[in-house]
């Protein structure tokens, strides 16, 4: 019925509807033609930076862990070379009637008294720059053992506690 105030209504909201449709791709084409990267599918600067600044985020993380994880494992071997000697002390004692002392520097390859003392000389693998002085205590002996890395660990024996150095 084409005096229906509905129709009419619907359809200038159709024809209003069309013409607004009609200015959006209008005003798209015109922006794309302006603009022609936004055509462009891609990553733009700002997420390429979003991940880089993330990834570095990460890898400093990740050094830090394994900077520690390293150090971790330097003080092992260090404890390891330590306690390599208890049982060349123990023998020491039982045939002599005391531990031994003495010191070892594989730096200068000269002072070798603690193998003197007790016969231990450091395994193939602690090799690397090791130092050690055997100190005798009350009741047991003390051992000070320092690598190249300036790392340091103190032992009395035979409670096996830590020491200061």
């Amino acid at each position: 019925m084409p005096g229906n105030k509905s129709s009419d209504s619907r359809y200038t909201n159709d024809l209003s509807e069309k013409v607004r449709l009609q200015s959006l791709n209008h005003k798209t084409a015109e922006s794309s033609r302006r603009f022609p990267s936004m055509n462009r599918r891609g990553f733009s600067i700002l997420e390429l930076m979003a991940v880089l600044a993330l990834s570095a985020i990460l890898a400093t993380i990740s050094v830090v862990l394994y900077q520690d994880y390293v150090e971790t494992v330097r003080l092992g071997v260090l404890d390891a070379s330590i306690s390599s000697i208890a049982p060349f002390q123990e023998a020491h004692r039982i045939e002599h009637g005391s531990y031994g002392e003495g010191s070892w520097h594989l730096d200068s390859n000269t002072d070798e008294s603690l193998f003197e003392a007790i016969g231990w000389r450091p395994s193939a693998t602690d090799t690397a720059d090791l130092s050690l002085e055997v100190t005798l205590i009350d009741k047991g002996f003390r051992v000070v053992a320092k690598n190249a890395f300036g790392q340091v660990i103190c032992r009395d024996y035979p409670s096996r506690e830590r020491c200061e150095a």
